[in-house]
C-alpha cells in the first residue's frame, strides 16, 4: 500500500507557508500583479507595454494618413487640372475674376436674388463658394430693387432679411449701395431696414437712394466718415404734393468729412443740408434754374457741374390745376440774381438745354475746359454761348453736343463759336446732307474753323456721306497742310444704324489705310 502524500490536488497550486520565502502571513492579500496573474489576466505593466505599442503603431499611421492626404491632394489637383482647368487657378486668381464679374453684375431683385454678383459663382460648386465667402471684396457693392407688385411690407421685410446676411460679409471694408433704386418710393414700411442701414453707416463710401423729406437724419448723422458719393432723390409723388416748408430739412448727411460728389434729384437749398464748400462734383437733376444758382453759391470749389432742368410741373401735368400754385410758392421770389463765379469748375454738362439755357446767364466759369450740351440746339444759342464764355475768359479744349432730335441744327455755324476746342465730339445731330458737305469742307478749307482741333468724333449720322470728301478732309489736317492749323490725330465716323449708305470707292479706302498706316488713328466702322 503506497504512502499517504500530502499536498494540493491537481490543478491547484499551492500556497508558500509562513516560513516559505517571500510568503505573507494567513490572510494578507499580494501585490495587484501576483494577484491578477493568479486570476489568469494580464498584469498592468502588460497592458502598459500594449498601450505604448498601440500609440506608437497609431502615430506612425497618423504620419501615414497625412502623407497619403498630400498624396491625395496633389493626385486630386492633378485630376481636376485634366477635367475642370478653371478650378486649378490659384484661389487669388479665382477671387480677382469674380471681382471683374461683380463689378458688371451686382443688380439685384427677388426674382433674379441667385443669379447675380457674387451669388451667382457661390452657388457654382463648393470651392467657389468658399473663395465667394472668403473674398470680402466681392460683397461691398450692391444695387438693389424689388418687383413694384410686391406689398411695401413684403419689400421691407426682404431688404432686411437680405441686408442682414449680406452686408457682413463685407468684413467692414467700404460699401456702395444702391437701395430702393428705379424709381420706387420710400415708404413709411422701409423704417424696418433703417437699424440695418445705419449699423454698417460707418462703411459707407457710396450711397444711393430715394428719401423722403421725413428721413429720420438722427440714425446716421455723424456716423458716415468714410461718405465720397452721395446720390439721393425726392420721390416725385413728395416733389409735386408733399408741402415742402412742414418738414425740416434732412441733416443726416450734413456731416461727412470725405463727401465730394453728389446728384440730387429735385432736392433743393431748403431741403437738404450738406457740407456744400467741400464739394467738387454736383449733379442737379429736377431743379430750376434759380434753385441751381442758389445752391452753386455755397460750392465755391466746385469742379463738375452737370444739371438737367426739366418742364415746369405744371407742364408735365396739365390735369393738375394745383400744381402752378404750388410750384410758385415752393420757388418763392427766389431770382437768379447776379453772377455765380467758381474759379475751380473746369467741366459743365446741360443734360437739357434747352430749359437750362438761361442759367448761363448767371455763371462764370474762367477754369472751364470741357462744355458738354444735350438737347435741342439752335443757332439762337450761339450769342448766349458766345457772351457766357467771353464772361468767363475760359479756353475751351472738348466741346460735345448729344442732340437726339429731329429737328435740323446747322452744326457748322455754333462750331465756330469754340475755336480754341481740341477735342469736338457730335453724338446723333440731325445732319441734312447738304450741311454736313458745309461742315467737311470748312474743316478742310476754313482755317479759322476749329483750327486747334485734334479729335473729331461723328456719332450716329442720318445723312448720306461723301467719303472722299471726308477721307480728303482728314488727310489734309493730318498731313497739316495749312499754317496755323493743329494736326487731326483722331477721327471717327458712325452712321446711323438704319443709314444705308453706299460703299466708298477703291481708291477712297486706300487713302484712309494710308493714313492709318502713317499713324492717324481712324475708326470708320462703315468702311
Amino acid at each position: 500500500m503506497r504512502p499517504n502524500r500530502s499536498g494540493p490536488r491537481r490543478g491547484h497550486r499551492g500556497r508558500p507557508g509562513p516560513s516559505g520565502r517571500g510568503g505573507s502571513p494567513p490572510g494578507t492579500p499580494g501585490p495587484p500583479e501576483d494577484r491578477a496573474h493568479a486570476s489568469g489576466r494580464p498584469s498592468a505593466a502588460v497592458l502598459r507595454a500594449r498601450l505604448a505599442g498601440i500609440d506608437a503603431e497609431m502615430d506612425q499611421l497618423k504620419v501615414r494618413l497625412d502623407e497619403l492626404a498630400v498624396q491625395h491632394e496633389s493626385v486630386s489637383a492633378a485630376l481636376v487640372s485634366l477635367t475642370s482647368p478653371i478650378l486649378a487657378l490659384p484661389s487669388t486668381i479665382t477671387a480677382e475674376i469674380f471681382l471683374r464679374l461683380a463689378d458688371s453684375s451686382h443688380v439685384f431683385g427677388l426674382w433674379t436674388i441667385s443669379t447675380c454678383g457674387p451669388l451667382l459663382v457661390a452657388r457654382v460648386c463648393k470651392a467657389w463658394r468658399e473663395i465667394a465667402l472668403n473674398t470680402p471684396s466681392l460683397w461691398t457693392q450692391i444695387e438693389f430693387w424689388l418687383p413694384p407688385n410686391a406689398s411695401p411690407r413684403a419689400k421691407s421685410l426682404a431688404y432686411k432679411s437680405f441686408l442682414e446676411s449680406w452686408l457682413p460679409r463685407a468684413c467692414g471694408q467700404p460699401l456702395a449701395l444702391d437701395l430702393i433704386s428705379r424709381g420706387q418710393n420710400y415708404t413709411a414700411e422701409n423704417d424696418d431696414i433703417l437699424p440695418v442701414l445705419a449699423s454698417s453707416s460707418t462703411q459707407w463710401q457710396a450711397l444711393k437712394t430715394w428719401l423722403p423729406l421725413s428721413f429720420p437724419s438722427d440714425t446716421i448723422r455723424g456716423r458716415i466718415p468714410l461718405l465720397r458719393k452721395l446720390e439721393i432723390g425726392l420721390p416725385e409723388s413728395v416733389y409735386s404734393h408733399e408741402p415742402w416748408a412742414s418738414n425740416p430739412p434732412i441733416s443726416g448727411f450734413a456731416d461727412a468729412p470725405q463727401l465730394r460728389e453728389v446728384h440730387l434729384s429735385r432736392f433743393t437749398l431748403p431741403l437738404i443740408r450738406l457740407p456744400w464748400a467741400q464739394l467738387t462734383t454736383l449733379d442737379c437733376h429736377g431743379q430750376s434754374n434759380s434753385h441751381c444758382v442758389e445752391i452753386l453759391q455755397y460750392t465755391p470749389y466746385l469742379e463738375t457741374f452737370v444739371v438737367y432742368t426739366p418742364e415746369p410741373l405744371s407742364v408735365m401735368y396739365p390735369e393738375d390745376e394745383d400744381l402752378e400754385d404750388l410750384e410758385a410758392d415752393n420757388t418763392e421770389s427766389i431770382s437768379l440774381g447776379g453772377v455765380v463765379r467758381l474759379d475751380h469748375l473746369h467741366t459743365l454738362e446741360f443734360s437739357k438745354l434747352q430749359q437750362s439755357l438761361t442759367l448761363l446767364d448767371s455763371l462764370r466759369f474762367p477754369a472751364l475746359t470741357r462744355l458738354t450740351l444735350a438737347g435741342g440746339i439752335d443757332l439762337s444759342f450761339i450769342p448766349t454761348l458766345l457772351t457766357f464764355i467771353a464772361r468767363s475768359g475760359c479756353s475751351l479744349r472738348s466741346f460735345s453736343v448729344s442732340s437726339y432730335s429731329a429737328v435740323y441744327y446747322p452744326a457748322a455755324g455754333w462750331l465756330a463759336a469754340v475755336p480754341t476746342a481740341t477735342e469736338v465730339t457730335l453724338d446723333h445731330v440731325a445732319w441734312r446732307e447738304e450741311d454736313f458737305a458745309v461742315f467737311i469742307d470748312r474743316m478742310a478749307t476754313d482755317s479759322d474753323f476749329l483750327p486747334n482741333l485734334q479729335t473729331l468724333v461723328l456719332n450716329d449720322c442720318e445723312c448720306d456721306v461723301a467719303y472722299a470728301a471726308v477721307a480728303e478732309m482728314v488727310a489734309g489736317r493730318w498731313y497739316g497742310r495749312r499754317s496755323g492749323v493743329a494736326r487731326l490725330r483722331s477721327f471717327q465716323l458712325t452712321l446711323e444704324s438704319f443709314n444705308r449708305v453706299a460703299p466708298p470707292e477703291p481708291s477712297v479706302l486706300e487713302a484712309f489705310k494710308v493714313l492709318v498706316a502713317d499713324g492717324c488713328r481712324i475708326c470708320v466702322p462703315s468702311l
